[in-house]
């Protein structure tokens, strides 16, 4: 009998700490959000040293279609959103005009695009994040 009492109460530990798991995995990528996202300008949070004239920005629509800027040229592509947090950038391109400024933000700028796999949104700034949930960058959230 003492058995199964200290058995119960190991599987019970077990299984709360499992429980605290799973929830701490979720309070990173919320679902349902990408309605804060939709016909936002999003800006990209840069070191106060760079440039803030040329900032890279985002303009996702509701039907997933994406418009912008690296900082110089135009930015065209899709954006897919999952269900718990995902996001994939598809079919990007941009212009290629000659920059005489931020030469680095473009590829920086693009690359993240290209590499985000999730979002998440804390006080009207967005945080991209690659596939192992590491921070690519920030958007300011604009109305």
């Amino acid at each position: 009998m003492k058995m199964a009492i200290l058995l119960y109460k190991i599987m019970k530990k077990i299984f709360i700490l499992f429980c605290l798991l799973a929830l701490n995995g979720c309070m990173l990528i919320a679902p349902n959000q990408k309605e804060k996202l939709m016909n936002k300008d999003l800006t990209l949070i840069v070191d106060s040293r760079l440039s803030q004239e040329h900032l890279p920005f985002l303009f996702i629509k509701a039907d997933g279609r994406v418009s912008g800027s690296t900082g110089c040229n135009r930015l065209l592509g899709q954006a897919t959103f999952g269900n718990t947090g995902e996001l994939v950038f598809k079919s990007l391109a941009t212009t290629k005009m000659f920059c005489f400024f931020e030469g680095d933000m473009e590829e920086y700028f693009v690359n993240g695009l290209n590499n985000t796999a999730y979002y998440f949104i804390n006080d009207n700034i967005v945080y991209f994040l690659d596939s192992n949930q590491d921070k690519i960058f920030a958007l300011k959230i604009r109305d």
